[in-house]
């Protein structure tokens, strides 16, 4: 992303969360998290973003889930899965829900 971007990380372990808002912050764009997916969703309806950082599985609403939104919602926005899954049908699946 050139220039100043906002990102949301969407990310429910605390320390993955934090050091991704660290980078983002340091590469020099603004960043805000949530650590569940209802919560994503809630600043999803209220704020533009340019990116969202997703982590696959979310407490409430899973990081799926999160990514069919944005697709379906806010069609340009960036979205990327962060996930440790990484079976074929878990990528076939992220890829075929706009990651």
């Amino acid at each position: 992303i050139e220039g100043m971007a906002t990102l949301l990380i969407i990310e429910d372990d605390a320390d993955i969360r934090d050091l991704l808002r660290l980078h983002g912050e340091r590469a020099g764009h603004r960043v805000e998290t949530a650590g569940d997916g209802s919560t994503a969703l809630r600043l999803l309806a209220s704020k533009s973003y340019d990116l969202a950082l997703i982590d696959w599985m979310l407490p409430e609403v899973s990081g799926l889930e999160v990514l069919k939104t944005v697709r379906s919602k806010y069609p340009l926005m960036g979205a990327m899965m962060i996930t440790a899954r990484t079976s074929n049908e878990d990528v076939i699946a992220a890829l075929e829900a706009g990651a």
